[in-house]
């Protein structure tokens, strides 16, 4: 197979395109008042409508099989060994109360204000017997050896990583609630 089959066709499809818009220029001039006459003295107008009238069906023949075949089915073998595709569709729950949710869109839309988040983490705390949800420390011994770049980022993963830890400490508050 050469190197470049698919290269023929391409170039085939830009040279139709690029045929199409010229003869679309051409009556669009003729319909503007000029003339064929005046057309037909510039000879690449007369070999383009020529080249076009020649092949056109030939090349739009080409075109319509190219399209069959890769419409064509798969072999149920292929099909198989390919698995069952997949599928995109995102299963969501029960809905939440009307009130709940326009709180939470808020909050998603526009975030929390910085007083508002400061309080809210102020007031959250984690259970004694959960220490794990609390952010780990990095070594003094690495501190010493990382760079700047990579203190600033350690630091606000540690951030994110408390605040995460805090809104699930805040979550198990409500479950004991709500177990007693």
């Amino acid at each position: 197979m050469p190197k470049r089959s698919g290269d023929k066709e391409n170039r085939r499809a830009k040279k139709i395109r690029r045929l199409e818009k010229k003869i679309a220029k051409y009556k669009e001039n003729t319909q503007d008042g000029e003339t064929a006459s005046t057309h037909e003295s510039d000879p690449e107008i007369c070999s383009i409508i020529e080249y076009v009238d020649q092949n056109y069906c030939e090349i739009r023949e080409l075109e319509s099989h190219n399209i069959s075949e890769q419409t064509e089915e798969l072999d149920n073998s292929i099909l198989s060994a390919l698995g069952e595709a997949p599928t995109n569709k995102t299963l969501y729950g029960n809905k939440i109360h009307e009130e709940i949710y326009n709180a939470f869109k808020n909050i998603l839309t526009e975030g929390l204000s910085k007083e508002r988040k400061v309080e809210i983490l102020e007031t959250l705390q984690i259970p004694g017997n959960c220490k794990l949800l609390d952010a780990p420390k990095l070594n003094m011994e690495i501190v010493g050896v990382l760079n700047n770049p990579s203190k600033t980022r350690d630091k606000l993963l540690e951030e994110r990583q408390k605040e995460m830890g805090l809104a699930v400490a805040g979550i198990s508050q409500v479950l004991n609630a709500i177990s007693k």
